[in-house]
């Protein structure tokens, strides 16, 4: 399968990730600081922005390999919680480096 190489902005480190990795655009508030958001089962990110206010959205992810070199987006970790059937996925601020 190709991969697609995304650096973390939080890290600088440079990540292989697979094609269908799921991606959110940027929330045009969001604090930068706080590295990103979560999302849970029910498509709903969880975020603060830069005045400190923790906001909530509705998601609408897409996959990695519809974006385009260089852009910046958020990137899905793995799932980080699973309780009671439901699942907790984190996304870093990324930039879609190149493709493999």
């Amino acid at each position: 399968m190709k991969m697609i190489a995304v650096v973390d902005l939080s890290t600088g480190c440079i990540q292989e990730r697979r094609r269908n990795t799921l991606t959110l655009d940027i929330p045009h508030d969001l604090d930068g600081k706080t590295g990103g958001l979560s999302d849970d089962a029910n498509s709903l990110g969880h975020y603060f922005t830069c005045s400190g206010q923790r906001l909530v959205y509705a998601t609408m992810p897409t996959l990695l390999s519809g974006r385009e070199l260089g852009a910046n987006c958020l990137v899905a970790d793995d799932l980080t919680g699973r309780a009671s059937g439901s699942c907790l996925r984190r996304y870093r601020l990324s930039v879609v480096e190149r493709c493999h």
